[in-house]
């Protein structure tokens, strides 16, 4: 099985600092072993310095060994002065680092693997829009080993037009942390009706404790229209979905629970290997999901914070 990447991690910075030292120690080791098969046990032959220098490199070796073991690798200072270090110029300055101490911490938690699921319901009476249930996971990971992280996910859900008497609903709203309790908004078997939101939008603004070495999932369900025949050049017409927080693995799913196929058109952005903002694409697929079948139409990729996922629906 292969290593853990933060194991890794910690092997790579003990040969970052040791590895003088190791180098010498192996190569002693290894005329040593070139030695030993000419060499005679006795100490009358002339070779009891070969004897005292097995034991200088036994003790060598036991020291180089405490030495590692003894002494603190950059990753196991305190998050503080982790953050200290890469403020090392001569402009360091006390509350610049605080802030920045802050602000890291917003960084260094991400969205391991986030699943949107968007289940097409039914058609209204005019069959001019499509009524969609959509359930977003995130399953958001803490990156440090020492420091609670409070990470903030700003989002809101947008529902279009009025339709049949309603705009939508949102009808799940929690953070499941991992060894606390639940941090429920919005209840299994509670609705919050879109129609008495402020400005007809629910706003998601969580703050999300996660523990050192530690997991939490938030989960936001609800239901909203959106046109069944949309134009490209209405922005309006398409669904969209943005990530508030860099997500390494994103699955999209459709679930189509109609009686007829429904056609669909999906954009998203590829990030370069190094994640920079002026080094992305965008692709364009098309597709249709058939009645009663369940599709991925997008298969694990990652995102960086504000990008968006657009979806145009067609049932002609």
């Amino acid at each position: 099985m292969p290593l853990p990447y933060y194991r890794k991690k910690y092997f790579k910075n003990v040969w970052r600092r040791w590895r003088v030292l190791i180098i010498i120690f192996i190569a002693l080791i290894i005329y040593v072993l070139i030695r030993l098969p000419s060499f005679q046990f006795s100490a009358s032959d002339g070779h009891s310095w070969f004897i005292s220098f097995i034991d200088d490199l036994l003790f060598f070796g036991i020291g180089l060994l405490t030495a590692i073991l003894g002494s603190k690798l950059p990753q196991e200072e305190s998050f503080d002065n982790r953050v200290s270090v890469l403020a090392n110029g001569k402009y360091a300055n006390k509350d610049a680092e605080t802030y920045l101490s802050r602000n890291i911490k917003n960084l260094i938690t991400y969205s391991m693997e986030h699943k949107l699921v968007i289940t097409l319901k039914r058609i209204s009476y005019d069959s001019s829009y499509i009524y969609i249930h959509v359930e977003s996971l995130s399953h958001l990971a803490n990156m440090t080993e020492d420091a609670e992280i409070k990470l903030k996910v700003e989002g809101s859900v947008c529902p279009g037009d009025e339709v049949d008497g309603t705009r939508g609903f949102v009808t799940y709203h929690a953070c499941h942390r991992e060894g606390l309790p639940a941090k429920f908004f919005i209840p299994e078997g509670h609705i919050k009706d879109l129609n008495n939101e402020p400005e007809t939008k629910y706003t998601i603004d969580t703050l999300v404790p996660i523990n050192a070495n530690s997991t939490a999932r938030l989960k936001v369900s609800y239901e909203i229209w959106i046109p069944s025949n949309g134009l490209e050049n209405r922005p309006d017409d398409w669904y969209y979905h943005c990530f508030p927080i860099f997500t390494a693995k994103s699955t999209v799913s459709l679930v189509n629970e109609l009686q007829i196929p429904v056609s669909y058109k999906y954009r998203y952005p590829v990030n370069s290997d190094d994640f920079s903002p002026d080094k992305s694409t965008h692709h364009e697929k098309t597709g249709t999901v058939n009645a009663g079948i369940d599709a991925t139409i997008l298969p694990g990729l990652s995102f960086i914070e504000d990008d968006k996922i657009t979806i145009l629906f067609s049932i002609n």
